[in-house]
């Protein structure tokens, strides 16, 4: 088994052992920063991704790439060898819009074509999906949204993540789970004595 220094750190830094050899890496991903505004037209076409990621930026005073909850969900991808060029992730959860939430979103998951939607958050993902199931309930299977091929799977908020560790390994095997849809299996490395 041939596992970097790095990507121990990484799998540690998420709380993952290391049972599975990962082959691929990933360097930055493209984010959606755009405010949500009912009024505004998306024109620009969005460059297509096999995951589409929702919840990477909770905090609202927060913008992505500059927090833990970023920091800890490009430790994921790494560990799980997910490649940038796979990669569209919506900054979405930055609003108080409501209502222009989900048009958003379903906008943005229509022109990038994902093979797989991976949803940070019970928030986001009761809004996206008009429910008030809890995030335990959501996180049972793959859920569907009317109109969009894509699988969408639900896992806990990063910064749920950062505040209880404990849950990092939910969120793994949540992560297997969206991979496993895309198509992209975590190949098992076993070591042979």
């Amino acid at each position: 088994m041939s596992i970097t220094a790095s990507r121990l750190q990484y799998l540690d830094a998420i709380g993952v052992q290391v049972w599975e050899e990962r082959t691929s890496t990933c360097e930055a991903v493209l984010v959606s920063t755009a405010k949500i505004d009912n009024s505004q037209e998306l024109a620009e076409p969005l460059p297509k991704a096999d995951w589409f990621i929702v919840g990477a930026g909770e905090s609202s005073q927060k913008q992505p790439g500059n927090s833990k909850e970023a920091d800890l969900l490009s430790n994921i991808l790494l560990a799980a060898g997910i490649v940038s060029s796979d990669i569209y992730i919506t900054a979405a959860g930055n609003t108080s819009d409501q209502a222009g939430l989900r048009e958003f979103v379903r906008d943005e998951i229509e022109r990038v074509q994902p093979n797989v939607i991976l949803v940070f958050g019970a928030d986001d993902a009761q809004r996206l999906l008009r429910t008030n199931d809890n995030i335990d309930r959501l996180r049972q299977s793959a859920q569907k949204l009317e109109g969009i091929s894509a699988p969408i799977i639900v896992s806990h908020g990063l910064q749920y993540l950062i505040e209880n560790p404990l849950a990092k390994s939910d969120t793994w095997i949540d992560v297997q789970q969206a991979s496993k849809l895309v198509g992209q299996e975590l190949k098992a490395a076993v070591q042979e004595a």
